[in-house]
């Protein structure tokens, strides 16, 4: 073997050999390492040897339920301020803040003057007590923490003015200066705005569903027969000459008036005579004018008979079963467009705009 390979052969060794002892080094350096890192272990209980006492290492502690820990209960805070009757939809709200409460007797001047604005106008107050709204009544021993004045927008007689708007928030500043209050009165040019907007849409709803009766060959119907007919099928006769069928909740299904001038006077009712009398619903007022309007074209037709006359609409047109439909058709359309604008026929709204 030469002098060469002899020396590859050494090197080769002397590489093997330095590359054993580089990883045993590092194996030995990693050992310790670890070790260090985990000295502080605890044992494990599950290879604990039996010969070793309990307190050699910390006891198992067993998984258990703990009962949970009772919630605190928040103080309950400030019950919140319930809704005034007074509606936003149809009135101008005046609201006015006291610095101390205040007693009813102290609205009086406001009570007073409610009839001076041409539409119903009311006067709210929160309870102090009871901590509810309710109409500030005279002679009402209450004492209230805030106050409201409602003045109705409109109603059958029109929209009201922006004179008499601006008469109620000026009331509404005086009662403040009176009572120690601070006063928030919305613009009322944008409550007159609001009221023209309301009143034509009320002119729009408004709308009576009328039959009538008329004698035939200018014949005329006698006060007494009509009167004994009526009450006969459910109508009472009200002071104001005028027969009203009453609805089961307490209101008026509909009615029947002389088509003449003369109202049926109770006191004279019996020697009067007419060529013809009207039936009506007042749709806007009837939260079932749909079942009012079929009840009255039935009561209508039976009193038709018995008098021996030709029912007809307004133009005085015989009513076919065709007409009876357009206008069943024209009611439900009239109903439909009340209750997408929020004034159901019948509701509170629709009874205190259509008074």
């Amino acid at each position: 073997m030469s002098d060469l390979q002899l020396s590859l052969i050494g090197i080769g060794v002397l590489v093997v050999a330095a590359v054993y002892l580089v990883n045993f080094i590092q194996q030995r350096r990693l050992r310790r390492d670890t070790e260090k890192a985990f000295r502080d272990k605890p044992e494990d209980a599950l290879f604990r040897r039996e010969s070793e006492e309990p307190g050699d290492a910390p006891p198992r502690v067993e998984p258990t339920l703990q009962p949970a820990a009772p919630v605190e209960a928040k103080p309950p805070g400030r019950r919140p301020v319930p809704l005034s009757p007074a509606d936003p939809e149809i009135d101008y709200i005046v609201e006015l803040t006291p610095r101390d409460p205040v007693k009813a007797e102290a609205m009086m001047p406001a009570l007073q003057r409610r009839v001076d604005f041409d539409k119903p106008a009311r006067w709210f107050g929160l309870n102090a007590q009871s901590e509810t709204w309710e109409e500030i009544q005279a002679g009402r021993a209450a004492v209230y923490s805030s106050l409201q004045g409602a003045l109705q927008l409109a109603n059958r007689a029109g929209p009201v003015s922006l004179l008499k708007l601006s008469q109620f928030r000026d009331l509404a500043n005086e009662m403040a200066q009176k009572l120690e209050a601070v006063a928030d009165c919305p613009d009322v040019d944008a409550a007159q705005a609001r009221a023209m907007r309301l009143d034509g849409f009320c002119a729009d709803v408004d709308v009576v569903m009328v039959v009538n009766i008329v004698s035939k060959d200018g014949a005329a119907f006698a006060g007494s027969k009509i009167r004994a007919l009526a009450e006969a099928t459910g109508f009472r006769l009200d002071p104001d000459g005028v027969f009203r069928f009453p609805e089961e909740e307490g209101g008026v299904l509909f009615s029947l008036a002389n088509q003449e001038d003369a109202p049926f006077d109770p006191a004279v009712v019996r020697t009067m005579t007419t060529r013809g009398v009207t039936l009506l619903v007042d749709v806007p007022r009837l939260s079932k004018a749909q079942r009012a309007f079929e009840s009255m074209v039935e009561t209508a037709r039976g009193l038709c008979a018995s008098l021996g006359g030709v029912l007809v609409d307004d133009n005085r047109v015989p009513l076919s079963d065709v007409s009876v439909r357009r206008i069943r058709d024209q009611l439900q359309s009239l109903c439909a467009t009340m209750d997408q604008h929020g004034i159901p026929a019948g509701s509170e709204r629709a009874l205190r705009l259509f008074s």
